[in-house]
């Protein structure tokens, strides 16, 4: 049977609907693997979830309440639903004892952080100044806007095969310390983390920006993808 890909949904606010972009189960169905939607609600617990799923895909959304990571909240923060960040860091917390395979993209590599111990950059642009890049692209999702730089020996460059790749951007928010086993792998010129993974789990991996809404354009961030359900299968 295939592994079975738990994919947290985001919560529109104005609507009261949980909703998730098409790119992240269609690129588990590309690679490979069986995606089963988690929907946000505060009803559902961490512990209930575990069990139905083999790996697990945290993804994109609002801001992680500042809270939760012992921060006041800075002015120029954006959106947060509390709910979802705490079933989010609960799910990421559990698949991490487990040694589940995990794969954060965006705010899914700030909850892999926060769930770690690890805090944020509230604002990007407020951090660093004029110093920083466009970390909030107004180009479509499919073309990339600047560089990052892999840590040589990562999980990241083996599987990209690379120490340098172009990447989209689409976030006002970064890692600032990292949380117990993470380790930042890749930056972009400005020094604003865009990947870490756990130095002691098999396959805890999260990248800044946003793979699958490449992939029409560039076929080869599928590989995360792949990454994620082949280390999920050795589950089965």
């Amino acid at each position: 049977m295939k592994p079975v890909i738990g994919v947290t949904c985001d919560f529109d606010l104005h609507e009261h609907r949980s909703q998730v972009f098409s790119g992240y189960y269609e690129s588990i169905i590309h690679a490979g693997g069986i995606p089963l939607l988690i929907p946000c609600s505060e009803g559902l617990s961490a512990e209930e979830l575990f069990d139905k799923f083999d790996g697990l895909l945290l993804t994109g959304g609002q801001d992680i309440d500042p809270y939760l990571y012992g921060e006041e909240p800075h002015p120029d923060i954006g959106s947060v639903y509390t709910a979802r960040d705490r079933l989010e860091i609960d799910l990421c917390r559990k698949a991490a004892e487990a040694d589940m395979p995990v794969l954060g993209i965006c705010k899914g590599l700030q909850v892999m952080n926060v769930a770690m111990g690890g805090t944020l950059i509230q604002d990007i642009r407020s951090a660093l100044g004029e110093k920083a890049l466009c970390h909030s692209q107004k180009a479509p999702g499919f073309l990339s806007i600047h560089d990052i730089h892999i840590s040589r020996g990562s999980k990241l460059g083996s599987i990209f095969n690379s120490e340098t790749l172009r990447v989209n951007s689409f976030h006002h928010q970064a890692i600032k310390d990292t949380g117990g086993p993470l380790v930042i792998t890749a930056r972009a010129g400005d020094g604003i983390a865009e990947a870490a993974e756990s130095s002691v789990h098999r396959f805890f991996v999260g990248v800044q920006w946003h793979p699958e809404r490449m992939i029409s354009k560039a076929p080869e961030m599928l590989k995360l993808f792949e990454a994620l359900v082949r280390e999920a299968g050795r589950l089965r």
